[in-house]
């Protein structure tokens, strides 16, 4: 799959993920934390900036889309949980669709 295919619906909340990942990956990059992200960090970040929640299947399989695409790798923490991290293609395909949304914001404050 491609990312403009991801991008038009392909997986539903895929935006929401990938968007989900950047913003956590930012934040742990500012406080100097590992930049490896949860389910619950993800759940939790959608819930209160998007406003709609993700179900653990669903979060597994936008995470399977995003590794396909190369833009998160797992990192085991135990023998049972992993955390993805965005990896440079994603994060630089992250940050160009948050970029994209909030141009959309500001031209749509603008009306």
């Amino acid at each position: 799959m491609d990312f403009v295919t991801y991008l038009q619906g392909e997986g539903k909340h895929g935006i929401n993920v990938l968007l989900a990942l950047y913003a956590l990956t930012k934040k742990a990059e500012q406080e100097g934390k590992p930049k490896l992200i949860g389910w619950n960090a993800v759940e939790k970040w959608i819930k209160e900036n998007m406003n709609t929640s993700v179900t653990d299947g669903t979060y597994r399989n936008r995470i399977n889309e995003l590794l396909k695409m190369e833009f998160v790798e797992f990192h085991a923490i135990d023998k049972l949980r992993n955390r993805v991290a965005l990896t440079p293609k994603g994060m630089k395909y992250a940050e160009m669709l948050a970029e994209f949304i909030e141009k959309i914001k500001t031209a749509e404050s603008e009306k």
